[in-house]
């Protein structure tokens, strides 16, 4: 059962996580924030991905959906067409937040009447780790989204907190059947949207690389999803 007019949804796609999905989970679940919302889309998982997230049903807003394998694209469409919340947050089913992450982002949002907030994060690859922060302010959108473009900005949606009146069903449809560089194609001309984008310098988001994701073993054809998305 999911909470009455959340302020925050929390989308997860995940794809046989059965090794990191509880970590992402508790992490979530461990917010200082009241008022949010955690919209699980399993992507036809065939190991014990289910069985994990149900372990958290108890919790009041929680919802599991179930669907065929589609890709994360597909994912975070049914995902979005679920959730009531005024803000959109998308976490990777690979990775943990910082337990005050909503409630700073939420804050910083409010405090300076942005559409988007952006924070730092902790990217770990085996046992390197990078650590990406931002210098606190604010821009307009279309600054934020020429960063994006030139790679100054990452251009996952995972460490971003987004007004949900940026999003349209358009926007979501086109990365439909896309692999690699999904993120972008959605991220972009959603941020362009935006009157003002602000950001955090603290590190909320700890993004774990993936061995075997599209994204570290790139294929002919997500060489060419990525030429579309360009």
């Amino acid at each position: 059962m999911l909470a009455m007019n959340p302020k925050i949804s929390i989308i997860i796609p995940a794809y046989n996580a059965e090794k990191t999905l509880k970590r992402c989970l508790a992490s979530v679940f461990a917010q200082d924030f009241d008022g949010y919302e955690v919209i699980l889309v399993n992507d036809g998982s065939t190991d014990a991905t289910s069985s994990i997230a149900r372990e958290f049903e108890r919790k009041q807003n929680f919802s599991q959906i179930d669907q065929e394998n589609c890709g994360s694209a597909r994912a975070r469409f049914n995902g979005f067409m679920s959730s009531h919340g005024d803000f959109l947050m998308f976490v990777d089913a690979d990775d943990y937040i910082a337990p005050d992450m909503i409630s700073k982002m939420y804050r910083r949002a409010i405090e300076n009447k942005a559409d988007v907030v952006i924070c730092g994060f902790d990217s770990v690859n085996g046992g390197a780790r990078l650590n990406r922060q931002f210098e606190r302010g604010s821009e307009t959108g279309i600054q934020a989204t020429e960063k994006i473009m030139k790679g100054t900005i990452n251009g996952s949606l995972w460490n971003k907190l987004i007004a949900r009146d940026l999003f349209s069903l358009e926007d979501f449809q086109r990365t439909i059947g896309i692999q690699f560089g999904e993120d972008q194609l959605l991220l972009a001309p959603t941020i362009a949207k935006a009157q003002k984008v602000a950001y955090l310098e603290e590190t909320l988001y700890f993004y774990v690389s993936n061995p075997s994701s599209v994204t570290n073993r790139p294929t002919v054809n997500s060489l060419v999803d990525l030429l579309k998305v360009r």
